[in-house]
């Protein structure tokens, strides 16, 4: 009984039906979706029960009692995959970890720091691409301002610039986030990387009145228009001379082509500051424009 979701005809048929449904759907690759589903339905015993005696694949789809089974692990899913951060603690527990660690042991936190969080997770493929765009669009740069940093600033090229930054200050509103940054930047001696707890409501008083070369805002702009409309003026304030700005081309949990709409949103946040694109980049989830 325990095992007839893996050892029957029937059980399997129904995992691999469910499971791929599932990856059609959601951000999810077929082995991940098979475990999940699997897991799901071991878990209702009296699922099991009632699915067991039935030979028909498609009998078991059409129960009631499995369907809400399947909503429910839909529901679970989606959350899953729109979380942005790990969960609570964890990150910290790594800057710690990551403060302490060995120079042989710094790349590993880092990359479990990179996975703890959606945005860089889901940028992992392209890392290599985007690191290389990064570094030359900032080539004649001194002064990044990286605005709703999250924990990017461990993936940012500091070593593959030719010309070393004076000034790297990080925002963002997420403590857990800002002390991942502020331990890469002790634990890889970089003096010029900074973080700094900010909103967007806050303005831009922090920082002292300096301008910045290029201004960072990745799949920021977006996020600030569904959320808090009202303070895209604000943010299109940025006190920096080139702006480098990115938004998803594929939903967070869906999988659903959201391009059109971001970069519509991107366009009319430039418009608003009265600057123009200069260059445009993009990789599988993402697309990035620069504008002066």
């Amino acid at each position: 009984m325990d095992d007839f979701w893996s050892g029957t005809d029937a059980g399997r048929a129904v995992v691999e039906q469910t499971a791929a449904a599932l990856a059609r759907r959601y951000r999810l690759d077929e082995e991940a979706a098979r475990e999940a589903v699997r897991e799901a339905l071991r878990a209702d015993a009296a699922l099991t029960q009632t699915a067991a005696p039935l030979a028909e694949p498609a009998r078991i789809l059409r129960l009631a009692h499995f369907r809400r089974v399947e909503t429910e692990l839909r529901r679970r899913v989606y959350y899953d995959l729109r979380r942005y951060r790990a969960d609570p603690g964890s990150v910290s527990a790594l800057a710690e970890q990551l403060l302490a660690a060995q120079d042989d042991e710094r790349p590993r936190i880092v990359q479990r720091l990179l996975e703890s969080h959606a945005s860089t997770r889901e940028r992992a493929a392209d890392l290599p691409a985007l690191r290389g765009f990064l570094a030359r669009v900032t080539a004649d740069a001194g002064a990044v301002l990286d605005v709703g940093c999250g924990i990017f600033p461990l993936a940012f090229p500091f070593a593959e610039r030719e010309r070393p930054l004076e000034s790297y200050r990080a925002l963002d509103r997420d403590e857990e986030s800002l002390a991942a940054v502020r331990a890469f930047a002790g634990s890889m001696g970089l003096a010029c990387l900074a973080a700094h707890a900010w909103r967007v409501g806050d303005g831009w008083g922090l920082l002292g009145g300096a301008v910045f070369d290029v201004a960072l805002m990745l799949k920021v702009v977006p996020v600030v228009a569904r959320q808090e409309r009202e303070q895209l003026a604000e943010l299109a304030a940025v006190p920096a001379r080139r702006l480098v700005i990115s938004g998803s081309r594929v939903g967070l949990a869906k999988r659903r082509d959201i391009e059109r709409r971001e970069r519509g949103t991107i366009l009319r946040f430039l418009e608003q500051r009265g600057a123009r694109v200069v260059e445009e980049f993009a990789t599988g989830d993402e697309f990035f424009v620069v504008a002066e």
